[in-house]
C-alpha cells in the first residue's frame, strides 16, 4: 500500500463500520501530533480522512458483509500521503446513494492532490491524498 518514499507513520486495517471512522481519525491525528504537524493542516487531514472513510463505510460493501478498510500515513520531505483503501464494489455512479455527493469535492478542496485507483488485486477503491507540509 505504500508507494512513495518517506517515513511510514501509520498503517492499520479496520472493519468498514461507522465506529471505525472516529477511530481512524483519532489514530491519524495521534500520528500527526507526534510529528508536530500544524493544527490547520491536521484539520484538513481530519476532514478529508473522515469523508474518505465514510465513503468506504457507506458504499464499498453495500449489500455485502463488512470488509476491511486499510489506512496508511506516510510523511515525505514536504508532503504527507494518506491512503484509504477498501476491497469492496469499486467506484461507480450510485443513483441510489443517500449521500449528497459532497465527499469527493470536500477531499479535493482539502488536499493538494487526490488519486483514485482500483484497490488491491483490482478490487475496491484506493484513495491517495497528498497534503503539502508547510515549511
Amino acid at each position: 500500500m505504500v508507494g512513495s518514499t518517506g517515513q511510514l507513520l501509520l498503517e492499520v486495517t479496520l472493519p468498514a463500520r461507522a465506529s471505525a471512522v472516529p477511530d481512524a481519525r483519532h489514530r491519524v491525528a495521534e500520528a500527526l501530533d507526534d510529528r508536530g504537524v500544524p493544527a490547520e493542516m491536521a484539520a484538513d487531514v481530519a476532514l478529508a480522512l473522515s469523508e474518505a472513510c465514510t465513503n468506504v463505510v457507506k458504499h464499498a460493501y453495500k449489500d455485502r458483509p463488512v470488509g476491511p478498510m486499510h489506512l496508511s500515513v506516510m510523511q515525505g520531505a514536504d508532503e504527507l500521503f494518506i491512503t484509504v483503501c477498501d476491497e469492496g464494489l469499486g467506484m461507480a455512479p450510485r443513483p441510489d446513494s443517500d449521500g449528497l455527493g459532497l465527499g469527493l469535492p470536500l477531499i479535493v478542496n482539502a488536499t493538494r492532490d487526490l488519486e483514485i485507483t482500483a484497490g488491491p488485486h483490482g478490487r475496491g477503491t484506493k484513495l491517495r491524498m497528498t497534503f503539502a507540509v508547510p515549511a
